[in-house]
């Protein structure tokens, strides 16, 4: 028995709910601390480190709500040019929604709307108006105007159709009742990703290219072809947070049809290589109910 899942049920089925995701490396929550946010170093290095502020936040509001959330104003207070601040303003209403905080989240909505606004403002040309415009159509999603949302989503896809945002927003575009408009939106989706895959040199947005397909794959219930998109990310990616949600994609797919033995595999490979990865204490889980499945109880 492999001592690194002794009790490898009762682990599975509570670690989330005890534990949480991993610490991150401990970081001081003023932004000065850590990134240097001088813009001369080129609207590239500015995106980046908003991002990486972004992420970082993001994994904190996981693990310590109010730590999280001073980050993420952290980001709306510093990088308010990029459309980092917007998506991390949405976070912030996100979670004033778990909280119960209705009319809280309501003027957290509106002030991301306006954040996302300012950005296409400010650069109409620029790939970051084209998550700019992803952010509003959110927003208005959010706030009930249904109306709002689709026309927003239309002048994306129509500004930059060639965009990953674009994609984004052709999958999420049609609902399923409406067969015909769905396919012709996943077709789109599907050449619009496959040509960022090939021509793309952004690692990251690569990655999303292949997650995105992969989503698309599973909705057309072409398992097969999920599966691969996800290998492809394992395969070539040096993005570890990446590959280690494309193996716990890989193990929740297979858990869906029952094939423990490789759910087993997915799960032991997150566990083993990407230990700080939020993954892990999902990967616990899942490999503890397959244990549980197989009448492995010890």
């Amino acid at each position: 028995m492999n001592t690194k899942l002794s009790a490898k049920v009762i682990v599975g089925l509570v670690v989330v709910v005890l534990v949480g995701v991993p610490a991150c490396v401990k970081r001081g929550i003023r932004v000065g601390t850590e990134l240097s946010l001088d813009k001369t170093a080129g609207e590239n290095k500015y995106e980046q480190q908003a991002e990486k502020l972004y992420h970082e936040a993001t994994k904190l509001l996981f693990q310590k709500g109010e730590e999280g959330k001073a980050l993420l104003s952290e980001v709306v207070e510093e990088f308010a040019e990029s459309p980092w601040a917007g998506q991390a303003q949405l976070r912030i209403a996100q979670s004033q929604i778990r909280e119960r905080k209705t009319e809280e989240a309501k003027e957290s909505y509106k002030k991301a709307l306006l954040l996302f606004k300012n950005v296409i403002n400010k650069f109409p040309d620029s790939e970051k108006a084209a998550q700019a415009m992803f952010g509003v159509a959110s927003c208005y999603g959010r706030l009930n105007e249904g109306q709002k949302r689709i026309q927003a989503l239309e002048q994306l896809t129509s500004t930059f159709p060639k965009s990953l945002w674009a994609a984004i927003a052709w999958y999420l575009r049609y609902e399923k009742k409406d067969p015909e408009k769905l396919e012709k939106a996943h077709a789109k989706v599907i050449s619009i990703c496959k040509e960022l895959i090939t021509t793309s040199t952004r690692e990251k947005e690569i990655n999303r290219a292949r997650f995105l397909l992969a989503d698309v794959y599973l909705s057309q219930k072409s398992w097969d072809k999920a599966l691969a998109s996800y290998g492809e990310i394992i395969k070539v990616s040096n993005n570890s947070n990446d590959r280690a949600r494309a193996h716990w994609s890989k193990a929740s797919l297979y858990k869906r049809f029952g094939e423990l033995e490789k759910t087993k595999k997915e799960c032991q490979q997150i566990i083993d290589n990407y230990g700080k990865s939020m993954y892990v204490n999902f990967a616990y889980f899942i490999l503890g109910n397959a244990y549980y499945e197989t009448g492995d109880y010890e």
